[in-house]
């Protein structure tokens, strides 16, 4: 619901008189899931292995931090118009809702398949 929230807002941002609004929607209750999110990648991970998969979590997390505002820039740039890259940024989010949503059966499918490699093999 709130990543819903967060995306209505943010594709309906540049039209009317409501920017301000929704600019207040989608911060109070479009990103209220962030600590959630961020809390699911520790809880992932073996403790022993905790160190390394929150290195490689952080480094894809500061790539895409650092690519997106350039790639929302060249698309304001080639079409000329603002929405492009609040429509960019949408895509972002939602693409972010649809990455926790299928975190659970991802995670439970990886947990079955290395509980089935660990057992002993019979001979």
């Amino acid at each position: 619901m709130c990543l819903a929230v967060g995306v209505v807002s943010l594709l309906l941002l540049p039209h009317g008189d409501w920017a301000v609004a929704l600019s207040l929607a989608f911060g109070l209750i479009g990103a209220a899931p962030a600590g959630i999110i961020m809390s699911l990648t520790a809880q992932s991970m073996a403790p022993q292995r905790r160190a390394f998969g929150m290195g490689v979590f952080f480094s894809f997390y500061f790539i895409i931090m650092t690519a997106a505002p350039p790639v929302a820039g060249w698309l304001f740039d080639r079409t000329g118009k603002p929405f492009t890259a609040i429509a960019f940024a949408a895509g972002l989010f939602a693409a972010t809702g649809l990455g926790f949503t299928a975190f659970g059966p991802l995670k439970r499918w990886l947990a079955r398949r290395v509980s089935r490699s660990e057992m002993p093999h019979r001979a």
